[in-house]
């Protein structure tokens, strides 16, 4: 089957189907040329709109929304029935309530 090759334009005899260059030369220089339709760049979202504030908001807007009534209130439990030491926000049936020790 006689086809034409894409990078010379030249007449030649393919062996195969789905061959498009005449020669090795030819197979290696359109591996060198850079391909004209431009590779879209990626750029990932952040997670939380939040994560590059300092970029994007200003001072009033960060403080507001760090400020203390934005966090959710959260009971916490002594391991010692009130008395000084480490508080955990979780009750004492629950295994991880131990990290607070």
């Amino acid at each position: 089957m006689d086809k034409m090759c894409v990078i010379c334009q030249k007449m030649y005899h393919a062996k195969r189907a789905d061959s498009k260059y005449c020669s090795a030369a030819c197979r290696k220089a359109a591996s060198r040329q850079v391909s004209e339709e431009p590779v879209a760049k990626v750029v990932p979202k952040p997670v939380d709109e939040w994560a590059n504030s300092a970029e994007t908001k200003t001072q009033a807007e960060i403080e507001e929304h760090y400020s203390l009534k934005n966090f959710p209130r959260v009971k916490y439990y002594s391991q010692n029935g009130g008395g000084s030491g480490a508080l955990s926000p979780y009750p004492l049936s629950d295994p991880r309530s131990q990290a607070y020790l």
